[in-house]
């Protein structure tokens, strides 16, 4: 079907902006998108919902704004295909006029204390390897609580996050091209793959990235392990946010809030919250990046000489079953959540690699622990 229609020079002016983001092909890719955005938009208020546009992205004028995820019709199937972009699920402009002060979810309790000396094998699992994941995650629960739906079940919640995280990491993998991001740094490595097995990449963010219960109903994954979630009826296996997952999730983000695209992660801001929020009430992973930062500074610097050095926090009666490659999985894991903190950096020189503290990481090598 072909619609012509008339249009002024600076509704023209806004197609151009538009369609130069390199989200559109043409112009009716825009138009096509307005025309959704539009029908959502209607829909919501037609039911008495409210729309609130928040204050920074009201006061800024960006040169490349960033885009939402929104649907768009396939030229060569007729059906419609989400575009990449930032789901409204990941934005924060909702929960800037949000109140809450209170209905938080307990901060899990802990067998190790604060300064205590953790075994490897109690750290954080290695595989989760990367912080922005936790941040989009926290972001979307954060939304989802003030949407009314606080009492959604985990795996309602971690499917519907893991859908959303689907998009997001489209359009972290078009970022990551644009600018050529190696995989140190990338901003979708961790997010689900849009791959031919697109539901086993979703479980794995669901899992790894909000929580999973196991038989005993003992909730697992980055996000209790970081305390910022927790169950609030294992009878019903609901969670919910802890004080300091709420708080997380409001602070300004780049990557899901920046007026224009970037490849940076985290703020300082961000960054200086999780380490204290760590050395304070997290004590298995405060340890590790201590015993990394502590084992690196006396000079085991690269991969194999730290595996090395990490023995000695395997417990005498599991040094048989440990496996080398367990250490390295642990080793990975804390090292990149490390670097993704800005605790330390990799140097490369061909397929080498060394680790190289920060001053913030040298501080907290020598902080004692919880102080």
């Amino acid at each position: 079907m072909v619609i012509c229609f008339k249009c002024d020079v600076e509704t023209k002016g806004h197609l151009d902006r538009l369609k130069a983001l390199g989200a559109y092909q043409d112009y009716s890719d825009v138009i096509i998108a307005a025309v959704a955005n539009y029908a959502i938009l209607h829909d919501e208020l037609h039911v008495g919902a409210s729309v609130i546009i928040g204050d920074i992205a009201s006061s800024i004028t960006p040169e490349v704004p960033v885009p939402k995820a929104h649907r768009q019709i396939d030229e060569k199937t007729s059906k419609p295909h989400l575009v990449p972009g930032i789901p409204a699920v990941f934005r924060r402009e909702s929960l800037l006029s949000a109140q809450r002060e209170n209905g938080f979810a307990q901060l899990p309790e802990d067998v190790f204390f604060p300064g205590q000396n953790v075994p490897m094998d109690r750290w954080p699992f290695g595989q989760f390897s990367k912080l922005l994941p936790a941040k989009a995650s926290v972001r979307a629960l954060a939304n989802i609580e003030i949407t009314g739906e606080k009492g959604m079940t985990l795996n309602a919640v971690a499917r519907k996050i893991a859908v959303d995280a689907t998009s997001l990491g489209e359009y972290f993998a078009m970022l990551d091209h644009q600018f050529e991001t190696q995989r140190d740094d990338a901003l979708a490595v961790g997010f689900p793959a849009n791959a031919e097995n697109i539901d086993k990449s979703r479980l794995r963010y669901a899992n790894q990235f909000v929580g999973t219960l196991n038989k005993s109903n003992i909730l697992s994954g980055l996000l209790v392990d970081l305390k910022l979630i927790n169950l609030t009826s294992a009878r019903n296996a609901t969670i919910g946010l802890t004080r300091a997952g709420w708080e997380f999730a409001l602070l300004e983000n780049p990557a899901l809030d920046a007026a224009t695209r970037t490849t940076q992660k985290f703020t300082n801001e961000e960054r200086s919250f999780l380490i204290e929020h760590i050395n304070r009430s997290v004590p298995a992973e405060a340890f590790a990046y201590r015993a990394i930062l502590r084992a690196i500074i006396g000079g085991a610097t690269t991969p194999d000489t730290l595996d090395e050095a990490l023995h000695v926090h395997i417990p005498d009666a599991k040094k048989a079953t440990i496996t080398d490659a367990f250490i390295t999985t642990q080793r990975s894991g804390v090292i990149s959540r490390m670097a993704d903190l800005g605790l330390l950096t990799r140097a490369r020189d061909g397929v080498r690699v060394s680790y190289i503290p920060t001053e913030t990481g040298k501080a907290f090598a020598e902080r004692t622990a919880a102080a």
